[in-house]
């Protein structure tokens, strides 16, 4: 017999040849046998194998249409090398192509007869394959390469997915998948977080996300922490004996992998009490040693160590001083002084400068591959090291008639604990100060007139203020644009999760910073005094938005917004979405208070639809509807002319066709005339407009108006059974409108909102539409941070129905459409343009990113694309509209025949009416198609932000 070997994944091809069925119990091949039992044909059979260029070559005579059970092929010496379990595969003239596994060994066979097998007999086997396999790991595949993804990205490096390990999104990519590696087993089931039976998978390879015939599936893992489990079993889909079992916790970043054995940071260990101490001694402060930092022994104690930080290296060698202190460490924590099972030895750091290098290794012992070395300097001072000059008495005469008074001794005055020295600069991305100009080592302290540049700071920030423990620490940013209360350390503008700073991008332009700390929590009790620094963002050379000229007023100042205090972020478990099973009839609410139930509204009458809807507000008390299913074709919250003070938070919204021709659904929420809204963290599918707030009539502060965190799906607008042209119909996302009786809110904000329509299945107009309505000079409405993917008419393929936007500002009064700051939204694929202005003054759009394909997912054009964005008199109003800014934005627009692109590219309108050339100074997404992919990958953009941001959108328990 000849001899070959196999190697890994290399494709195997039986040839199968059919012959006569009736020929089962003869001999099929040089005297094997087949025999039927319990009216099927089961076979176990063993050919002579012809290895050649990788092939075998399997001839089976005189047998057909039988099920295929298994094909096992033996080592020379019997053993099983592979089990394929194909049930219901019928074997027929053809070709049948396997995949080999296995590592490479050599092999050779002789004839085998086939011998008849009873079924006690067949599961015996089967259970004796299943004993001796052994489910050992799983491994991480790119689906891309169809090849295994080392999870570091090094090629040669472990794609093991071991307990606790990390998938780092931003180097292996997002095409993934996951094989169990295991052989002789009739099937692996696979389990996923919750889901017990996520996949069955019956032939090797054992993929997670599935395959075909060895083409690995794509499967895309969300952010966060997740569990896969494989068990094996003796039969297909789960069936038979279950053998071994494993289990994986894991991780999945959207960051990179960091740098094999890199050392991520030196931690000053306070060794009398094992945890990390502050550099300047304050509780909460930073204990990582950048380069050139000072320790002042006098505020760090003389009990210290150092910490390397990093990631499973096999060793970490310190090298204090250019080798005057060597020492190499094996295991967690990895100590310069060494520890004994975490607890730090004490080392007392000569005074003086140092040099510290720290080198990571893959073996134990300074052995194996080094990772990049990390080199800081830093100085050691002690209290007395520099000694104080003593003065020199001079002992004055004494006149012989004159008595001297006794100097008055005037005591030195005591510092308020609750003064703020200073405000350091934070780099969210590592928890660590930030050079202001850039340059390790350099001060992190904001001074009076600073300029921080993001392209040498980075834009992951924040602001601590440097105070030690007090009751709170309140942030007034730009005349309350960014007001926030910190009431444990350290005390961070833009908050912290126990340190772990969240992430802030300060926008382009002049800032105001006032910094206030209180010796009670929420900004109560006695106050320090304010520290206030003036500071400007700028990034790189790009030039700076032209400041905002604001009309002094003429009777009095705008009153100052009274500050709240900023919750932590929404976190919980996700509530289902699904209908409910039953619904209670309309509810009309008439009294303040709390309300949470399911309700559903009734049918429609004509010729309005008014009085259909699942509740009705009717009164100005305040109102709170929270967890609750609301469903109809009509209104689902009627708050109209109520005068509504209303929050709905964890609601999901589910609108009906309506029951009535020439009528559309209506509105979600419906609040014509209010005076306070905060609508948060809902889900609304297939309504009209989900949040229609219309006539503002609040006290211009504290009551507002908030949209924030909520899912959207589908808004639909449709009429029934008419045409777009008969009953155009204008639905939004959210409509800010008509704010005519007391003027604009403060603190308007629109923000991390989930907003997706699909071509056919949806029908709106603008996504968000400011008209006659905005903000205050002192608080500016505030749109970011949202998602707002496609907006179509009933038929978009309509030439005539192609008006639509993405954030559209109207109105013939534009004093009214003014201040407001749209930044960090996401828009996609709007029918006819994505964001600007066609009334208004101080209108600010800035750091979004507008992208459309303009063409269906088969790559058809759809009609009346029009721009990226625009500025126009849309209304001819006086005064005339002034201060429209559009800049820093990432635009890509595709229009049939377009030709106003940032480059010139052909079939491209990133931009159109640039009334006064407010539109500047933005970048152009790169030259080529922009796909259907482009557009979804900018929504695993999207909720990777909002994971790295810890925003909850939609219900939330």
């Amino acid at each position: 017999m000849p001899n070959g070997r196999f190697h890994p994944n290399t494709p195997i091809t039986a040839q199968v040849q059919a012959a006569d069925p009736t020929q089962a119990g003869s001999a099929v091949n040089q005297g094997s046998k087949l025999t039927a039992s319990q009216g099927r044909h089961q076979a176990v059979f063993w050919d002579e194998l012809n290895i050649s260029a990788f092939h075998l070559d399997m001839s089976l005579n005189k047998f057909r249409n039988f099920r295929l059970i298994s094909i096992q092929l033996r080592t020379f010496s019997g053993e099983i090398m592979t089990t394929r379990s194909q049930p219901r595969i019928g074997i027929t003239a053809g070709t049948l192509t396997l995949l080999a596994s296995w590592s490479q060994m050599a092999c050779s066979a002789s004839n085998h007869s086939i011998e008849p097998k009873s079924a006690s007999q067949s599961s015996s086997l089967k259970s004796q394959a299943l004993a001796s396999s052994t489910l050992s790991s799983l491994t991480l595949i790119n689906s891309n390469k169809n090849a295994v993804q080392p999870l570091d990205g090094v090629a040669g490096h472990s794609a093991q997915l071991s307990e606790n390990s990390t998938i780092y999104l931003g180097t292996v990519g997002s095409a993934l998948n996951v094989r169990a590696n295991v052989s002789g087993v009739g099937s692996v089931k696979f389990g996923y977080d919750s889901q017990a039976n996520f996949q069955i998978e019956n032939v090797t390879p054992y993929a997670f996300a599935s395959d075909s015939n060895g083409i690995y599936k794509s499967w895309s893992p969300s952010l966060g922490a997740h569990t896969i489990t494989a068990t094996a079993y003796s039969g297909a889909n789960a069936s038979g004996t279950a053998g071994s079992k494993i289990t994986v916790h894991f991780n999945v970043s959207a960051d990179q992998a960091p740098a094999p054995f890199a050392i991520s940071g030196l931690t000053l260990i306070n060794a009398a009490s094992n945890n990390p101490q502050p550099l300047d001694g304050v509780a909460g402060h930073s204990a990582v040693i950048v380069d050139n930092a000072i320790l002042d022994l006098s505020k760090v104690g003389s009990a210290l160590n150092i910490r390397a930080d990093i990631l499973k290296p096999g060793s970490v060698q310190f090298d204090l001083d250019n080798g005057a202190t060597l020492h190499t460490e094996n295991v967690t924590p990895y100590a310069f002084a060494g520890d004994n099972g975490g607890v730090y030895n004490s080392w007392a750091p000569a005074v003086g400068a140092h040099s510290l290098k720290v080198t990571g290794y893959s073996g134990a012992d300074g052995s194996g591959t080094a990772g990049t070395s990390r080199v800081i300097h830093f100085s050691v001072i002690a209290a007395g090291s520099v000694p104080v000059p003593v003065p020199t008495v001079t002992a004055t005469p004494v006149p012989t008639q004159t008595v001297t008074p006794t100097p008055t001794v005037t005591a030195t005055p005591v510092p308020n604990p609750l003064n703020i020295s200073s405000v350091s600069l934070i780099n969210a991305d590592s928890d660590v100060a930030q050079a202001v100009d850039g340059v390790a080592g350099h001060s992190a302290v904001i001074t009076d007139n600073a300029v921080i540049d993001l392209a040498k700071a980075g834009s992951n920030l924040n602001i601590r203020a440097d105070i030690a423990n007090v009751g709170s620490v309140l942030f007034d940013l730009d005349t309350a644009a960014l007001s926030h209360i910190e009431n444990v350390v350290p005390y961070a503008l833009a908050s912290d999760n126990n340190g772990d700073y969240a992430a802030w991008t300060p926008s382009i332009g002049a800032h105001i910073l006032k910094v206030t700390a209180y010796s009670a929590g929420s900004a109560s009790g006695s106050a320090g005094a304010t520290l206030v620094i003036h500071f400007t963002v700028k990034n790189g050379s790009a030039p700076l938005p032209t400041p905002t000229v604001t009309p002094a007023p003429t009777v009095t100042a705008p009153p100052t917004p009274v500050p709240t205090v900023t919750q932590p972020p929404v976190t919980g478990t996700p509530m289902s979405t699904a209908e409910p099973s039953s619904y209670s009839g309309p509810l009309e609410i008439t009294k303040g208070g709390i309300y949470s139930g399911n309700w559903k509204s009734t049918p429609m009458k004509n010729p309005t639809i008014w009085e259909s809807y699942a509740i009705k507000i009717s009164t100005s008390e305040p109102v709170t509807i929270q967890n609750c299913h609301l469903a109809g074709p009509g209104i689902l919250i009627n708050a109209r002319y109520a005068n509504a003070n209303l929050t709905v938070r964890n609601c999901s919204f589910h609108g009906y066709t309506p029951t009535v021709d020439n009528l559309s659904r209506g509105r979600a929420i419906d609040l014509t005339v209010f005076k306070h809204a905060d609508i948060q963290n809902n889900y609304f599918e297939n309504t009209g407009t989900p949040v229609a707030a219309i006539e503002y009539r609040g006290n211009g502060t504290t009551e507002t108006i908030k949209v924030l965190r909520n899912r959207v799906r589908n808004i639909n607008g449709a009429y029934r059974n008419t045409t777009f042209v008969e009953h155009p119909m204008f639905q939004n996302f959210v409509a800010i409108g008509a704010y005519t009786t007391v003027g604009n809110p403060a603190n308007g904000e629109i923000g991390w909102n989930d907003v997706i329509n699909e071509p056919g299945k949806s029908a709106s107009e603008d996504l968000i539409n400011f008209n006659l309505a905005g903000g205050q000079s002192g608080s500016w409405f505030k749109v970011h941070d949202n998602f707002l993917r496609g907006s179509f008419h009933p038929d978009p393929y309509d030439t005539q129905a192609n008006s639509a936007g993405g954030i559209q500002i109207d109105g013939d009064d534009n004093i009214k459409a003014s201040y407001i700051e749209c930044y960090n939204n996401t828009i996609l694929q709007i029918m006819n343009g994505g964001m600007g202005a066609a009334a208004g003054q101080h209108i600010y759009m800035h750091d979004n990113r507008v992208i459309s394909s303009a063409k269906d997912a088969a790559g058809a054009w759809w009609p009346g694309s029009w721009a990226a964005v625009w500025i126009f008199n849309g209304y001819g109003a006086s005064p005339a509209m002034s201060d429209i800014r559009i800049e820093n934005n990432l635009l890509g627009w595709a229009a049939q025949g377009g030709t106003s692109s940032i480059s010139g590219a052909a079939d491209r309108r990133d931009y159109d009416t640039n009334l006064n050339g407010g539109i500047k100074n933005n970048t152009e997404f790169p030259a080529g198609a922009i796909t259907e992919a482009t557009q979804n990958n900018e929504y695993q953009m999207f909720l990777n932000k909002v994971s790295n941001a810890g925003v909850a959108i939609g219900p939330q328990h």
